[in-house]
Protein backbone atom coordinates (compact mmCIF):
# COMPACT_ATOMS: atom_id res chain seq x y z
CA UNK A 1 0.00 0.00 0.00
CA UNK A 2 1.25 3.64 -0.91
CA UNK A 3 2.29 5.52 1.87
CA UNK A 4 0.63 9.37 1.50
CA UNK A 5 0.87 12.21 3.67
CA UNK A 6 -1.80 13.58 5.18
CA UNK A 7 -3.64 16.55 3.82
CA UNK A 8 -6.17 18.88 5.88
CA UNK A 9 -9.49 19.59 3.86
CA UNK A 10 -10.96 22.87 3.69
CA UNK A 11 -12.72 22.89 6.81
CA UNK A 12 -10.26 21.38 8.35
CA UNK A 13 -7.73 23.82 7.51
CA UNK A 14 -9.47 26.99 7.73
CA UNK A 15 -10.41 25.83 11.59
CA UNK A 16 -6.40 25.09 12.47
CA UNK A 17 -5.09 28.82 11.29
CA UNK A 18 -8.14 29.55 13.40
CA UNK A 19 -7.33 28.31 16.45
CA UNK A 20 -3.24 28.16 16.34
CA UNK A 21 -0.79 30.53 15.89
CA UNK A 22 0.57 29.10 13.02
CA UNK A 23 1.32 30.50 9.84
CA UNK A 24 1.31 29.07 6.24
CA UNK A 25 3.33 28.42 3.43
CA UNK A 26 1.36 26.81 0.60
CA UNK A 27 3.14 24.68 -2.27
CA UNK A 28 0.93 24.32 -5.83
CA UNK A 29 2.07 23.00 -8.75
CA UNK A 30 4.20 25.59 -9.79
CA UNK A 31 6.62 26.17 -6.60
CA UNK A 32 7.05 22.36 -7.39
CA UNK A 33 8.14 23.12 -10.81
CA UNK A 34 10.17 25.93 -9.50
CA UNK A 35 12.22 23.09 -6.53
CA UNK A 36 12.28 20.36 -9.91
CA UNK A 37 13.96 23.52 -11.98
CA UNK A 38 11.47 23.03 -14.90
CA UNK A 39 10.76 26.64 -14.92
CA UNK A 40 10.88 28.16 -18.58
CA UNK A 41 11.56 31.47 -17.73
CA UNK A 42 15.40 33.42 -18.82
CA UNK A 43 15.90 34.70 -15.34
CA UNK A 44 18.68 32.76 -13.46
CA UNK A 45 17.83 34.20 -10.56
CA UNK A 46 13.77 32.76 -11.05
CA UNK A 47 15.08 29.88 -11.69
CA UNK A 48 17.64 29.07 -9.20
CA UNK A 49 17.90 31.37 -6.46
CA UNK A 50 14.11 31.01 -6.06
CA UNK A 51 13.90 27.22 -6.44
CA UNK A 52 16.74 27.06 -3.91
CA UNK A 53 14.65 29.03 -1.46
CA UNK A 54 11.42 27.21 -2.37
CA UNK A 55 13.89 23.84 -1.77
CA UNK A 56 14.83 25.31 1.85
CA UNK A 57 11.41 26.43 3.28
CA UNK A 58 9.63 22.93 2.13
CA UNK A 59 12.63 20.74 4.09
CA UNK A 60 13.05 23.11 6.80
CA UNK A 61 10.97 22.23 10.03
CA UNK A 62 9.68 25.76 11.74
CA UNK A 63 7.19 25.06 15.21
CA UNK A 64 4.97 27.49 13.91
CA UNK A 65 4.38 26.99 10.59
CA UNK A 66 2.69 24.76 8.47
CA UNK A 67 2.93 23.90 4.93
CA UNK A 68 0.20 23.46 2.26
CA UNK A 69 0.03 20.98 -0.10
CA UNK A 70 -2.42 19.88 -2.67
CA UNK A 71 -4.37 16.80 -2.20
CA UNK A 72 -4.17 14.59 -4.99
CA UNK A 73 -3.38 11.56 -2.77
CA UNK A 74 -6.81 10.56 -0.89
CA UNK A 75 -8.74 11.14 -4.30
CA UNK A 76 -8.96 15.29 -3.88
CA UNK A 77 -12.96 13.96 -3.81
CA UNK A 78 -13.15 18.22 -2.74
CA UNK A 79 -12.35 19.63 -6.04
CA UNK A 80 -14.52 20.16 -9.40
CA UNK A 81 -13.85 17.40 -11.59
CA UNK A 82 -11.93 20.18 -14.09
CA UNK A 83 -9.32 20.64 -11.42
CA UNK A 84 -9.25 16.75 -10.49
CA UNK A 85 -8.17 16.51 -14.23
CA UNK A 86 -5.88 19.57 -14.35
CA UNK A 87 -4.33 17.97 -11.20
CA UNK A 88 -4.50 14.32 -12.19
CA UNK A 89 -2.83 15.30 -16.11
CA UNK A 90 0.69 17.14 -13.71
CA UNK A 91 1.61 13.69 -12.13
CA UNK A 92 4.69 15.32 -11.50
CA UNK A 93 3.53 16.79 -8.75
CA UNK A 94 2.21 13.82 -7.07
CA UNK A 95 5.32 11.77 -7.91
CA UNK A 96 8.07 15.20 -6.19
CA UNK A 97 5.90 14.77 -3.05
CA UNK A 98 6.05 11.36 -2.52
CA UNK A 99 9.67 11.36 -2.79
CA UNK A 100 9.69 14.60 -0.45
CA UNK A 101 7.22 15.06 2.20
CA UNK A 102 7.59 13.95 5.91
CA UNK A 103 5.02 11.41 6.88
CA UNK A 104 5.22 12.13 10.47
CA UNK A 105 3.94 15.82 9.31
CA UNK A 106 0.57 17.65 9.10
CA UNK A 107 0.17 19.53 6.08
CA UNK A 108 -3.13 21.88 5.66
CA UNK A 109 -4.81 22.65 2.29
CA UNK A 110 -3.34 24.41 -0.60
CA UNK A 111 -6.96 25.24 -2.21
CA UNK A 112 -7.95 26.94 0.93
CA UNK A 113 -7.19 30.13 -0.61
CA UNK A 114 -9.61 29.12 -3.27
CA UNK A 115 -12.56 26.93 -1.99
CA UNK A 116 -15.67 28.15 -4.78
CA UNK A 117 -12.93 27.62 -7.52
CA UNK A 118 -12.12 24.18 -6.78
CA UNK A 119 -14.86 22.92 -4.92
CA UNK A 120 -18.73 22.25 -5.91
CA UNK A 121 -20.39 25.28 -6.51
CA UNK A 122 -23.68 23.20 -5.06
CA UNK A 123 -21.63 23.00 -1.59
CA UNK A 124 -22.83 26.40 -0.42
CA UNK A 125 -23.13 25.87 3.11
CA UNK A 126 -20.01 24.50 3.75
CA UNK A 127 -18.26 27.10 1.54
CA UNK A 128 -19.86 29.95 3.77
CA UNK A 129 -18.50 27.97 6.65
CA UNK A 130 -15.18 27.88 5.25
CA UNK A 131 -14.67 31.57 4.38
CA UNK A 132 -16.41 32.82 7.77
CA UNK A 133 -14.03 30.90 9.77
CA UNK A 134 -11.30 32.06 7.76
CA UNK A 135 -12.64 35.73 8.37
CA UNK A 136 -12.81 35.15 11.89
CA UNK A 137 -8.46 34.59 12.02
CA UNK A 138 -8.18 38.40 11.35
CA UNK A 139 -11.95 40.22 12.87
CA UNK A 140 -10.97 43.31 14.73
CA UNK A 141 -7.20 43.03 13.86
CA UNK A 142 -4.64 44.79 12.37
CA UNK A 143 -2.99 43.59 8.97
CA UNK A 144 -0.55 44.30 6.85
CA UNK A 145 -1.47 42.66 3.20
CA UNK A 146 1.38 42.35 0.70
CA UNK A 147 0.01 42.00 -3.17
CA UNK A 148 1.09 42.54 -6.76
CA UNK A 149 0.85 45.88 -7.92
CA UNK A 150 -1.75 45.56 -10.31
CA UNK A 151 -3.91 43.95 -8.15
CA UNK A 152 -7.92 44.03 -8.84
CA UNK A 153 -10.45 45.49 -6.53
CA UNK A 154 -13.14 43.55 -5.54
CA UNK A 155 -16.59 44.66 -4.85
CA UNK A 156 -16.31 42.01 -1.80
CA UNK A 157 -13.43 42.23 -0.10
CA UNK A 158 -13.11 39.70 2.37
CA UNK A 159 -10.64 41.29 4.94
CA UNK A 160 -13.02 44.36 5.29
CA UNK A 161 -13.44 43.16 8.72
CA UNK A 162 -9.73 43.87 10.36
CA UNK A 163 -10.06 46.49 12.67
CA UNK A 164 -7.42 48.40 9.92
CA UNK A 165 -5.31 47.05 6.96
CA UNK A 166 -2.21 48.47 5.49
CA UNK A 167 -1.22 47.38 1.70
CA UNK A 168 1.65 46.85 0.38
CA UNK A 169 2.77 46.25 -3.13
CA UNK A 170 5.01 43.85 -5.00
CA UNK A 171 5.88 43.42 -8.62
CA UNK A 172 3.49 41.09 -10.53
CA UNK A 173 6.55 39.43 -12.14
CA UNK A 174 9.44 37.85 -10.60
CA UNK A 175 8.74 39.97 -6.94
CA UNK A 176 11.58 37.60 -5.93
CA UNK A 177 14.14 39.99 -7.58
CA UNK A 178 12.77 42.69 -4.49
CA UNK A 179 13.01 39.54 -1.90
CA UNK A 180 14.87 41.34 0.45
CA UNK A 181 13.12 44.84 0.28
CA UNK A 182 10.04 42.94 0.32
CA UNK A 183 11.03 41.37 3.50
CA UNK A 184 12.50 44.13 5.42
CA UNK A 185 9.49 46.24 4.50
CA UNK A 186 7.36 43.61 5.96
CA UNK A 187 9.74 43.32 9.41
CA UNK A 188 9.43 46.49 9.56
CA UNK A 189 5.50 46.92 10.51
CA UNK A 190 4.83 46.20 13.67
CA UNK A 191 5.35 42.42 15.39
CA UNK A 192 1.48 42.45 16.43
CA UNK A 193 -0.02 42.80 12.63
CA UNK A 194 -0.85 39.55 11.24
CA UNK A 195 0.77 39.64 7.76
CA UNK A 196 -1.39 38.46 5.04
CA UNK A 197 0.48 37.20 1.23
CA UNK A 198 -0.56 37.27 -2.15
CA UNK A 199 2.05 37.64 -4.85
CA UNK A 200 3.18 34.25 -5.93
CA UNK A 201 5.66 31.78 -4.95
CA UNK A 202 7.57 34.70 -3.14
CA UNK A 203 4.80 35.10 -0.87
CA UNK A 204 5.64 31.01 -0.11
CA UNK A 205 9.24 32.01 1.10
CA UNK A 206 8.29 35.01 2.36
CA UNK A 207 5.97 33.04 5.28
CA UNK A 208 8.53 30.71 5.56
CA UNK A 209 11.39 33.16 6.42
CA UNK A 210 8.73 35.88 8.85
CA UNK A 211 7.43 32.86 10.84
CA UNK A 212 11.71 32.14 11.66
CA UNK A 213 12.03 34.88 13.14
CA UNK A 214 8.28 34.70 15.08
CA UNK A 215 6.06 36.40 12.98
CA UNK A 216 2.72 34.97 11.84
CA UNK A 217 2.35 34.96 8.01
CA UNK A 218 -0.47 33.83 6.06
CA UNK A 219 -0.01 32.98 2.18
CA UNK A 220 -3.48 33.49 1.21
CA UNK A 221 -3.04 33.68 -2.68
CA UNK A 222 -6.06 33.76 -4.76
CA UNK A 223 -8.38 34.14 -1.29
CA UNK A 224 -10.10 37.79 -1.77
CA UNK A 225 -10.82 37.18 -5.53
CA UNK A 226 -12.48 33.31 -4.79
CA UNK A 227 -14.69 35.19 -2.46
CA UNK A 228 -15.66 38.03 -4.53
CA UNK A 229 -16.49 35.69 -7.30
CA UNK A 230 -18.49 33.17 -4.97
CA UNK A 231 -20.01 36.44 -3.30
CA UNK A 232 -21.39 37.31 -6.59
CA UNK A 233 -22.04 34.10 -8.48
CA UNK A 234 -19.42 34.17 -10.80
CA UNK A 235 -19.53 31.18 -13.10
CA UNK A 236 -16.03 29.36 -12.51
CA UNK A 237 -13.68 28.76 -15.62
CA UNK A 238 -9.75 27.44 -15.46
CA UNK A 239 -8.97 31.37 -16.56
CA UNK A 240 -9.30 31.86 -12.57
CA UNK A 241 -5.86 31.27 -12.17
CA UNK A 242 -4.75 33.34 -15.28
CA UNK A 243 -4.38 36.87 -12.57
Amino acid sequence: VERTPHVSGFLESAQYLLWTNSSLARFGDWEVTLMMQLSQTNSTFFNRTLSELLLTAFTDRVPNLRLGLIDTFAGFTEARQALMDYYFARDYYRRWMLDHVAFDQQYLQTAITAPYAQSYSTNCLLLDQIYQTLRQIWQDKDIVLLRGNNSQHYQYDIYDNARSSKILYAPRYHAEREYESLKKLLLEEPEDKLVILSCGPTCTVLAYDLARVGRRALDLGHLNKDYDWYKRGVVYTLDFWKD
